[in-house]
């Protein structure tokens, strides 16, 4: 009786021990993958920001041409 318990426990423990690695691979590939989301994430962010300044300087252009075409009548 006391063998087969002893065996039971083995089993459990090498169950929980492959569960228990199967998790911290999967953890660590989420890991990986939301360090990758967030490098995207910020790239974009930057891209967007300096697309911004581009239509704002394109606009303060326009604006001054406008302005400049107005006072020339």
């Amino acid at each position: 009786m006391r063998a087969f318990t002893c065996d039971l426990l083995q089993r459990k423990v090498k169950g929980l021990e492959d569960d228990n690695r199967k998790l911290r691979a999967e953890a660590s590939q989420l890991a990986n993958e939301s360090s990758e989301t967030e490098l995207r994430e910020e790239q974009l962010l930057h891209q967007v920001v300096a697309q911004l300044g581009t239509v704002r300087r394109q606009d303060h252009y326009r604006q001054r041409s406008c302005s400049c075409f107005l006072y020339d009548y």
